[in-house]
């Protein structure tokens, strides 16, 4: 078994809000910029980004809810914590 790596459980990091307004999701950091603008989906697995979630159950949670292949879903979601870890959301 391969060693896990700190974003098998990504956690969001300190500071950074997700701020809803005219019907969009943003993220801001601790000084209000913003970070990124996220979808319904992509704002739900921020919120799953608290350090006990892994990106394995994120995946699962989402193939169930979207009735998707596990496959497709998994390559969706590691691509959306590695886009939100680049712009600095989730703890290095």
């Amino acid at each position: 078994m391969s060693a896990r790596t700190t974003y098998d459980r990504p956690k969001r990091a300190e500071g950074v809000r997700l701020v809803r307004q005219d019907g969009v999701a943003y993220l801001n950091d601790s000084d209000g910029a913003q970070l990124l603008a996220l979808n319904d989906t992509a704002a739900a697995l921020w919120e799953l980004c608290d350090g006990r979630t892994s990106v394995d159950e994120m995946a699962a949670a989402a193939a169930s809810l979207f009735d998707a292949s596990p496959e497709r879903i998994s390559a969706d979601v590691a691509e959306t914590v590695s886009r939100l870890r680049s712009v600095g959301a989730l703890q290095p």
